[in-house]
């Protein structure tokens, strides 16, 4: 049914699609951080309707394969949604979707948890690396001597050079 000019139909639809638009990036937001991610390949096994049509936020929806697609790709096009490359166990790549902040923001989710940044090493004041004696982690302890030759013959064991040495021939 095609909306009039002047009628109040066409309004109300697009209020009732963005309150649907809403849930399914939340659903599709909560499935994600689960590591479940629909594709944005239209005939691939793991669509966004395949993925969440067992679900029972999804199932309140009332959404057929062809309105999640119509969604999905409004939510696409606003920005909310895109697609994002990623590597699968088996190291394969694969895309799927993800909410981008104004797609979070327009689901009333919090912003996307940033991953914590490594420790980096101390310095002093100047800018120059503080040397590990003066209080860094302790290191791991070393065998005295080394792999040369030299080495070990200082460091080993002394030889009586008058001793014969044996030696073993098969």
């Amino acid at each position: 049914m095609l909306a009039e000019p002047g009628s109040d139909f066409a309004p109300q639809q697009g209020r009732a699609d963005d309150n649907a638009a809403a849930a399914l990036l939340r659903i599709i937001a909560e499935f994600e951080s689960r590591g479940q991610y629909g594709s944005p390949a239209i005939t691939s096994r793991n669509h966004v309707h395949a993925v969440l049509k067992v679900e029972p936020a999804f199932k309140v929806l009332k959404l057929h394969s062809d309105d999640t697609k119509r969604l999905v790709n409004q939510c696409q096009r606003a920005g909310w949604l895109e697609p994002m490359e990623y590597r699968t166990p088996d190291r394969k790549p694969h895309e799927r979707w993800t909410l981008t902040p104004d797609g979070r923001l327009f689901a009333g989710l919090p912003a996307a948890p940033t991953a914590p940044t490594a420790p980096t090493a101390p310095t002093t004041e100047d800018g120059a690396s503080m040397n590990m004696a003066q209080g860094g982690a302790p290191t791991t302890p070393t065998c005295v001597g080394g792999v040369g030759a030299e080495s070990t013959h200082k460091d080993g064991a002394e030889l009586d050079s008058t001793e014969p040495l044996e030696v073993f021939h098969d």
